[in-house]
């Protein structure tokens, strides 16, 4: 997702530090989405994309997050 994601000149960070999720999201603060793919997501295929500024979180699959951040971004 990572690559994908910077393929299409998107920053993006992956945090597989270990911490719980909670804390994850803090961390996370400083940005406007954040991409969540927990075993559920994995094993269907999509990522939970939450916007950080006023907490709508969709569910996509992994093949449109690029586009559909691509999308929000410019709008912001």
């Amino acid at each position: 997702m990572t690559y994908e994601l910077r393929k299409n000149k998107i920053s993006a960070v992956c945090n597989t530090s270990g911490r719980n999720f909670k804390a994850q999201m803090k961390t996370a603060e400083t940005c406007k989405f954040a991409c969540i793919i927990g075993s559920e997501e994995l094993a269907d295929g999509t990522v939970a994309v939450k916007n950080l500024s006023d907490s709508s979180q969709i569910n996509i699959s992994m093949t449109e997050a690029a586009n559909y951040l691509l999308s929000a971004c410019s709008k912001n």
